[in-house]
């Protein structure tokens, strides 16, 4: 519905209840982005970084949308990195979205 900031409080709420859920603290990341509160999506997803995680939908939203922070803070070195991480670590998931990002962000660096 577009109200971006009730969702993160309500995300806030979740935590709260239930530090430990991935898909909670990557939902808040990406809507973070949704914002613009990139710096602070990126904070997010650096302390979701080492965690272990293998559901193909919430690795590619992951990389994703964080690569795509570093990218709005200028970090395009740092974000090309992290879309190469993901094409070779997770060699078994699909790799179209995260590619075609790498390209895009290689035709406009």
């Amino acid at each position: 519905m577009g109200d971006y900031h009730a969702a993160i409080n309500l995300m806030d709420r979740c935590l709260d209840l239930n530090p430990g859920n991935l898909s909670y603290q990557i939902s808040r990341c990406c809507l973070l982005v949704s914002i613009g509160s990139f710096e602070g999506a990126v904070i997010g997803f650096e302390k979701v970084y080492d965690t272990y995680f293998d559901d193909y939908n919430l690795v590619k939203l992951f990389y994703l949308k964080y690569g795509q922070a570093l990218q709005r803070m200028g970090k395009y070195d740092d974000a090309l990195e992290l879309y190469d991480e993901y094409l070779i670590k997770y060699e078994e998931f699909p790799k179209v979205e995260i590619q075609n990002e790498k390209n895009r962000l290689i035709l406009i660096k």
